[in-house]
């Protein structure tokens, strides 16, 4: 007989199997590779893996798979919610214990239950560095908690989702979180702008935000504050006077900023109009820090002299016509987001967008 051993999988070296596994989801990897052998275990301890759903079936599925076998729950580092908006809402909170999931690195709940917004903290979740709500009806109380009130979490630098109260006299105490970088608004109809930068002041090591809204309110002049954001994306779906966007270039060091007024998925009749560019054009002319700007006016009726706009700022240079949904028409600058097809090459290399 021959000595000649036959190669197999398992001769393979460990860094190989890392490699590997890397490529899998947890509940992809660990029914089948589980328990095949000691050495096959030892580097399945090793690895980090995810977890996603993308439907509500789905998280039926894998709210069983959580705990296939407990012990390898510990292996997951990213939880991401993909479902769709219109999933059925009633469906989609079923309960799913999540604490398993202790070396969590970054969460991402599409719908909360009462019972999962409880269990977000520190102590169930020490290693968290990014926590990502998309309920529209997160409650701020939750936030409020969770950054201000519980023992903080020691690597949470980056929140999106962030729900404000919208009454306009909404009251915050003082207590500040040092550690959060990066903030997102989203899914608020109007924000009201006075609280808006009550909340920011909050966070005085905040170096990138992010904001899409509907509208902001400003019935009560803001705070003055003085930030360290760098890094700024601003979208509102309605018209607004701007007035909001002076304020948050006026107190921050921007180098990069996103801004999209109007929306391309949106129609206001016959009044609507594009972005005032002559007073944007001044505010950004005022702003010594700027090193790279993106700019999308959505409208729907009028003419817009190209040439004329253009020669407002530096930042207008490359401003041109582009067609969106539903034949709707914008007048911006190249921009990197992959979403919009027919716009040119991006002026910069990198998005800021987190």
């Amino acid at each position: 007989m021959s000595d000649i051993q036959h190669s197999c999988i398992e001769l393979l070296p460990d860094e190989i199997f890392l490699d590997i596994f890397s490529y899998f989801y947890f509940d992809e990897l660990f029914p089948p590779w589980v328990n095949l052998n000691s050495r096959i275990n030892h580097i399945l301890r090793s690895t980090r893996s995810k977890l996603f759903i993308s439907s509500n079936s789905d998280l039926k599925k894998k709210a069983r798979k959580v705990n296939y076998p407990s012990k390898w729950s510990d292996t997951v580092i990213c939880f991401t919610d993909y479902r769709e908006d219109h999933e059925n809402y009633v469906t989609s909170t079923i309960p799913m214990d999540l604490r398993p999931l202790v070396n969590l690195r970054r969460l991402s709940l599409k719908y909360c239950s009462w019972g999962q917004y409880s269990n977000i903290c520190s102590a169930n979740f020490p290693y968290l560095k990014r926590l990502d709500i998309g309920d529209y009806e997160t409650p701020f109380s939750f936030w409020e908690r969770i950054l201000f009130k519980d023992n903080p979490f020691p690597f949470l630098t980056t929140i999106t989702g962030v729900q404000l109260e919208k009454d306009e006299n909404f009251q915050m105490d003082k207590t500040t979180n040092t550690m959060i970088q990066h903030v997102g608004f989203s899914h608020q109809l109007k924000l009201p702008f006075a609280p808006f930068i009550t909340f920011i002041s909050r966070l005085p090591n905040l170096i990138s935000l992010r904001a899409n809204v509907a509208e902001f309110t400003r019935a009560v002049p803001p705070p003055q504050i003085t930030t360290k954001i760098r890094h700024m994306s601003i979208f509102l779906q309605q018209k607004t006077t701007l007035d909001e966007i002076e304020f948050l270039v006026q107190i921050s060091p921007i180098k990069r900023l996103y801004l999209e007024i109007g929306s391309e998925g949106y129609w206001y009749g016959p009044e609507s109009k594009l972005c005032d560019f002559v007073r944007l054009a001044k505010i950004l002319n005022n702003c010594q820090t700027l090193v790279e700007v993106e700019v999308v006016g959505w409208y729907f009726n009028g003419h817009v002299n190209i040439p004329e706009v253009c020669q407002l700022s530096q930042w207008f240079t490359q401003l041109h016509i582009g067609t969106g949904y539903q034949d709707r028409k914008s007048l911006q600058t190249p921009t990197t987001s992959r979403q919009r097809k027919f716009v040119c090459k991006p002026p910069f290399n990198e998005h800021f967008r987190y």
